[in-house]
C-alpha cells in the first residue's frame, strides 16, 4: 500500500512542512507562482491510485479552494476507444498554471475484441476541465514521463518505450507550438527527462556501469540545441551517481526574497545608569513579515573604553552582571529562521 503526504520543502531553510494525509497522496506538482497544486489521490481503503486530479488554489486570505476532476479520456480514431484512464502518474503545470500537463495509463480496446493498458500523454485546461490528448495512443508503446521547458511553455520532453521484454527509452523533444517532436536520444533507464533552466539541455536516468549502489543509475546531462533538433551538441554525461530520479524545478514566477525581522528592545531603557556589580536583564521583541520562527536573540554587549565583547542569547535573559564601571553600548541582532538578520538593530546605552 502506498504512504504518501503532500508536503513542501523550502529550499532556502530545508525545512520539510507535511499535510498530514499520509497515504492519500500519490504525486503531485505546484504552478510557478505557488498559487496552485494538483495531486493524484489515492484510496483511503485500498491504497490504489484514484483515477482524478485534485486542484487546490490557495486565495488572498491563505485558506484553499478544491476542485475535484474526474480522468475521462477523449475517444480516439483509428479503431481505438478509451473506455477509461485508469490512474494518471507524472503532473507539470504551465508557468501560469492555467494548464496541467500529465501522462495517465489508459485501458484500450481495440475493433478486434483485444484489449491492452497503455501510457499516454495528456493536458488539463483548468479552467473549463477539458482533457485533451496530445500524444497518439500506440499500440506498441508508452509515452510518458512529460515535463515542460523551463524558459516558455512551447516545448514538451517525454519518453517513448517500446512495450517488449527488454526495452530501451527513446527520449524526444516536442514543439508544442508547431505539433512536432523530434528524437534527442535512447536510453536503457527510465528516462524521465526534463529541461534545465535555459533549455539548453536534458537531464534524464539512465545506468552507469561501475555504479556499486543498489540503483545502478545516474542521473545524466545531455545538451541540445535551441531549436531542439533531433541530433544533441554532445554526448551525454553523467551527473550525479547513485540518483534513480530527478527533475530540474522551475524558478517561482511568484517567488518574493525573504524579509529579515526588526528586532525592538523592551527593556531596559536607553541610557540606563547602575551601580558597578549590578546586574541588567534584557528583553527583546521582533516582528517578522513571513512569520519565519523560531528566532534568534543575540544581544551584543561591548565596553565603550576597551571593545571588549560578551553576547548573551534569548528574547528575556538571565541577568546580566557589570563588575567593571564604564560606558556600554547594548546591539539586540534578530535573525529569523531563515538566517536573515535586522539590517537595522536597535541600540541603547548602558552607563555603570
Amino acid at each position: 500500500m502506498w504512504a504518501g503526504d503532500l508536503c513542501l520543502i523550502t529550499t532556502r531553510a530545508g525545512e520539510e512542512r507535511c499535510a498530514g494525509q499520509r497515504g492519500a497522496v500519490y504525486s503531485v506538482a505546484m504552478s510557478a507562482n505557488g498559487e496552485r497544486i494538483a495531486y493524484i489521490p489515492l484510496d483511503s481503503t485500498t491504497g490504489l491510485v484514484n483515477n482524478e486530479l485534485i486542484i487546490v488554489d490557495v486565495v488572498d486570505d491563505g485558506s484553499a479552494q478544491t476542485r475535484t476532476i474526474p480522468l475521462t479520456a477523449p475517444t480516439q480514431d483509428g479503431g481505438i476507444t478509451l473506455n477509461t484512464i485508469l490512474y494518471a502518474d507524472q503532473l507539470d503545470f504551465s508557468r501560469s498554471g492555467d494548464r496541467l500537463f500529465f501522462d495517465a495509463l489508459n485501458r484500450v480496446h481495440y475493433a478486434d475484441g483485444s484489449a491492452n493498458a497503455l501510457w499516454s500523454l495528456y493536458m488539463l485546461n483548468v479552467a473549463t476541465q477539458q482533457i485533451i490528448s496530445i500524444s497518439p495512443i500506440a499500440a506498441d508503446a508508452d509515452v510518458g514521463f512529460p515535463a515542460l521547458s523551463q524558459a516558455s511553455d512551447n516545448y514538451l520532453t517525454f519518453t517513448v518505450t517500446p512495450i517488449g521484454t527488454n526495452p530501451s527509452t527513446d527520449i524526444y523533444v516536442g514543439d508544442l507550438t508547431l505539433g512536432v517532436a523530434h528524437k534527442i536520444l535512447s536510453t536503457s533507464g527510465l528516462g524521465a527527462p526534463s529541461f534545465n533552466s535555459d533549455d539548453s539541455a536534458l537531464f534524464f536516468t539512465a545506468p552507469k556501469p561501475g555504479l556499486t549502489a543498489a540503483t545502478s543509475s545516474a542521473l545524466w546531462q545531455v545538451k541540445i540545441s535551441t531549436i531542439h533538433s533531433s541530433a544533441p551538441l554532445e554526448e551525454p554525461t553523467a551527473w550525479i551517481d547513485n540518483a534513480a530520479y530527478g527533475i530540474a524545478y522551475r524558478a517561482s514566477q511568484g517567488f518574493v526574497p525573504n524579509s529579515a525581522p526588526e528586532g525592538t528592545i523592551v527593556a531596559p531603557a536607553d541610557q540606563t545608569v547602575i551601580s558597578a556589580g549590578g546586574s541588567l536583564i534584557f528583553s527583546g521583541s521582533a516582528t517578522d513579515a513571513e512569520g519565519d520562527t523560531p528566532q534568534t536573540f543575540e544581544w551584543r554587549i561591548v565596553r565603550d573604553s576597551d571593545g571588549s565583547l560578551t553576547k548573551v542569547y534569548g528574547a528575556t535573559t538571565p541577568p546580566v552582571d557589570f563588575p567593571l564601571p564604564g560606558g556600554y553600548t547594548i546591539t539586540l541582532v534578530v535573525t529569523d529562521s531563515l538566517g536573515a538578520a535586522d539590517p537595522t538593530p536597535p541600540r541603547l546605552s548602558v552607563m555603570v
